[in-house]
């Protein structure tokens, strides 16, 4: 890296809030569309979802005894996937299904490798 005279403008039409408005961390990744995503949150990780929601489209549409449905709207990149699985068997993604059966498959590999 090195110093240059060339100056950065800034783009005035350019809003970082609406940019990232759909993305769960800083990957704004346009290959995934923005989707409805739905999970199910087992036992007292309900109340860590309540008190720390993973996004701000973050609402709660159904709540049990025993667990409670999670919606959200934003597009499931990387950063998405990771913080679901970070919470291991109390998580399950219930739609869409290609994205169910895309944390699925990591969750088998990742058994794997403990075989």
């Amino acid at each position: 890296m090195e110093q240059t005279d060339l100056s950065f403008e800034y783009p005035q039409t350019f809003n970082p809030e609406v940019y990232f408005d759909n993305s769960f961390g800083v990957i704004v990744d346009e290959e995934y569309d923005v989707e409805k995503i739905r999970i199910k949150i087992y036992g007292n990780q309900c109340k860590y979802f309540r008190s720390l929601p993973l996004h701000h489209s973050q609402k709660e549409s159904e709540t049990h005894n025993d667990y409670s449905i999670f919606d959200y709207i934003l597009r499931p990149t990387y950063d998405f996937c990771q913080a679901i699985l970070s919470h291991g068997d109390f998580v399950e993604v219930l739609e869409p299904q290609w994205f169910r059966t895309q944390i699925g498959t990591m969750i088998q590999r990742m058994h794997q490798l403990y075989q």
